[in-house]
């Protein structure tokens, strides 16, 4: 038992690996399409609007919005293992390897952006958020769904690498994540619980696991499956005490009457 908590380094090469897909499946977070498309509706996005999905992973959602309202949207993720999964499903949208702490686009170019299950484990959170609001236009707005715990009663050995797998080493409290978003120029406008949305996906990985366990996979070599089943039954034990859950937070960015808007672009143009 180990009480370090992961380093970033560490947690990117995980993600940034082959389990992810086989571990998380398309959506890469809990609830899947279904929370995508709730949180989609709660932005009240509209055709012909421009979205940012940021850490777009497989490209589900980027490619939900495109078709499902219409929306000029770019995906951004700094995997290109996850990006060449996208770009071969997600032909609606524009995909882009950046950093999300340095976002490659104007300020102002964006009507909303959606994070999903992804500020969790961005290493410097602050500058991500202080991204997000340079690259979102006067009066728009950011939805993020992710983990949430409880640090002081969080388990020490669910800061380990397989609980980024869950998102949950990086999480913080709904207090935390407002307190984030407030430092960085947002006002929360919003904030829904979703129970049992965390603890389905540990239980889908769990499955997973015991059937990948019995495979002969070399990207498996260094997947221990007891130790990681542990560390998923700790992450359970978490959700049913009430240390862990998953939220949606959206939040907006004030209008600012001394800024000029930005001229109305499509996320291919504001890459130019």
């Amino acid at each position: 038992m180990s009480d370090r908590p992961v380093s970033a380094d560490a947690c990117c090469a995980a993600w940034d690996g082959e389990l992810i897909p086989l571990l998380l499946g398309e959506s890469y977070h809990p609830g899947g399409e279904g929370l995508s498309r709730s949180l989609a509706e709660r932005l009240e996005i509209q055709a012909g609007m421009r979205v940012m999905d940021l850490a777009c992973g497989s490209g589900a959602t980027a490619r939900l919005i495109a078709r499902g309202w219409e929306a000029g949207v770019l995906g951004i993720d700094s995997s290109p293992r996850a990006l060449r999964q996208a770009r071969r499903l997600a032909n609606d949208a524009m995909l882009v390897r950046a950093d999300a702490h340095a976002l490659p686009v104007p300020a102002g170019s964006f009507d909303r952006v959606i994070c999903e299950c992804a500020l969790s484990v961005f290493p410097d959170k602050p500058r991500v958020l202080a991204e997000v609001h340079r690259v979102l236009r006067p009066g728009g707005s950011v939805g993020i769904s992710d983990v949430i715990v409880d640090p002081p009663r969080l388990h020490p050995d669910l800061r380990s690498v397989v609980s980024w797998f869950a998102c949950i080493a990086g999480a913080t409290s709904v207090t935390g994540y407002e307190r984030l978003l407030h430092g960085a120029g947002f006002e929360v406008t919003s904030v829904e619980h979703v129970p049992g949305a965390l603890a389905r996906m540990i239980d889908e990985i769990d499955a997973r696991i015991a059937v990948l366990a019995s495979m002969d996979l070399p990207m498996l070599a260094d997947l221990d499956p007891v130790r990681t089943r542990e560390m998923l039954a700790l992450g359970r034990q978490a959700v049913a005490e009430g240390t862990a859950g998953y939220a949606v937070i959206v939040a907006s960015r004030a209008v600012d009457s001394q800024r000029a808007h930005t001229e109305k672009e499509s996320p291919a143009a504001v890459l130019r």
